[in-house]
């Protein structure tokens, strides 16, 4: 909670699967704490051996048949160290499992991808869904209050009693036929039905959520009011500057996992490449 930006934690850690066997074989983990962890347990795996002979197998079931433990790995950017340890939410040892110095680009060994900028005040930003996802519910529950006020809808006749002979007239009368009598004596009149400002403001919700989502409208094809192609390329790039700043993110991104993967084969000292034959 006291982290406001992902660049100053003081830890960054993500948590893994991996056969118990592996952890074995590398003597930087404490071998006995790895002993003691317990088995993983996919929630989707299915516990009978029979069950291997049904159509549809995945991954996870297969993994159950193998002796997998959960880990967590963490980077302190302030220890300039990797440490190992149980998945917390299965098992707490007083030792770490392994911790290493770490060896690698300044940076950290982690990249973040987002397609969104981060909230203020947040390690982490807003899933793309979720900045018109308040649009798409207020869009549904208007267009639901719309649908119940259409259905409301009803149109009745009031006539004066005295004229009870007219109003049986008209209510079996034909389209196109003629009936004597005082039409004041008659009337029709409409209840409920849609409000007017109700379908302006989902038109309205409707033109948010497609300001908020990278214009959709024009990517499938609706015609703008331009009058020359210059003025549609600049309408065009102003409607989609999400999507184009989305863009501008991703880039970034893979700049920075390729500097990492860059600097680990032209500084890394423990890697042993090649050079001449």
């Amino acid at each position: 909670p006291s982290c406001k930006d992902y660049r100053k934690a003081a830890f960054l850690g993500d948590r893994n699967r991996v056969p118990r066997q592996i952890l074995l074989d590398d003597d930087e983990f404490d071998h006995d704490l790895v002993m003691k962890m317990p088995k993983s347990f996919h929630p989707d795996a299915k516990s009978k051996v029979e069950a291997l002979t049904r159509r549809g197998i995945s991954d996870s079931e297969m993994y159950e048949l193998q002796d997998f433990v959960d880990v967590v790995e963490i980077f302190v950017p302030g220890a300039n160290a990797l440490i190992t340890i149980p998945d917390p939410k299965q098992i707490i040892f007083p030792e770490y499992l392994a911790a290493r110095d770490y060896y690698g680009p300044k940076e950290g060994p982690y990249s973040i991808l987002a397609l969104t900028q981060p909230v203020p005040g947040n390690p982490f930003p807003v899933a793309p869904v979720g900045v018109h996802f308040d649009l798409h519910r207020m869009a549904n529950k208007m267009m639901v209050k719309n649908m119940e006020s259409a259905e409301r809808e009803k149109s009745i006749g009031i006539y004066d009693p005295a004229g009870a002979d007219e109003a049986e007239d008209v209510r079996t009368s034909k389209d196109g036929d003629m009936i004597a009598g005082n039409p004041d004596s008659v009337q029709i009149k409409t209840f409920g039905g849609n409000n007017v400002k109700s379908e302006q403001m989902l038109q309205q919700c409707q033109i948010w959520h497609n300001y908020m989502s990278g214009n959709p409208d024009q990517m499938s094809g609706l015609v703008s009011n331009a009058e020359s192609a210059t003025q549609a390329n600049i309408l065009q790039a102003n409607a989609t500057i999400t999507i184009e700043d989305a863009r501008e993110m991703i880039y970034d991104f893979a700049a920075d996992t390729a500097g990492k993967r860059a600097w680990y084969i032209h500084t890394d000292p423990f890697m042993d490449i090649m050079l001449a034959r």
